[in-house]
């Protein structure tokens, strides 16, 4: 689970939401 959410993030690196929600995951 934790790969495919970093691979969306990468793809939507672009997005700063997807930066927001990477740190509350990792948190």
């Amino acid at each position: 689970m934790v790969k495919t959410v970093a691979v969306m993030v990468g793809s939507l690196r672009k997005d700063s939401l997807a930066h927001k929600l990477m740190k509350v995951l990792q948190k």
